[in-house]
């Protein structure tokens, strides 16, 4: 089981980015570990892309990916008691980004991110790194 890759991780690799957090990505992909997505992942990626032909590329690659249950109630107020709690510890993050935090939360993943805010965030859920 893969770890939980956020929005983030998946745009800087296809843009070339290097990062520890897109070796990691390649590193499991090469390695055979397949890492998971949600839903919202999955929106968030292909709703950036400029073109079909990109989007259809995207798609095929994101197949690759464990996906995970959609959102329900239950991860939605999981979400909204994350949110509280990092707002409580001074830290302020995106709906979409708590969620994806609860996600891995629910779903027992550690979570790869590059994006700063949502790994503080982790760390108040208990979220381990990937």
């Amino acid at each position: 089981m893969g770890p939980l890759v956020d929005t983030s991780v998946i745009v800087d690799a296809y843009r070339g980015v290097a990062s520890p957090v897109v070796a990691t990505l390649r590193r499991l992909l090469i390695e055979g570990t397949s890492p998971a997505t949600i839903p919202v992942v999955l929106q968030e990626v292909l709703q950036g892309v400029r073109d079909e032909r990109d989007a259809k590329r995207l798609a095929r690659h994101l197949s690759a990916f464990e996906p995970l249950a959609a959102a329900s109630y239950a991860l939605h107020e999981e979400a909204a008691e994350i949110y509280r709690r990092a707002r409580s510890a001074g830290v302020t993050s995106s709906t979409v980004d708590v969620l994806i935090v609860a996600a891995a939360v629910t779903n027992r993943r550690p979570l790869l991110t590059a994006n700063a805010v949502q790994r503080r965030v982790a760390a108040i859920a208990g979220v381990e790194l990937a």
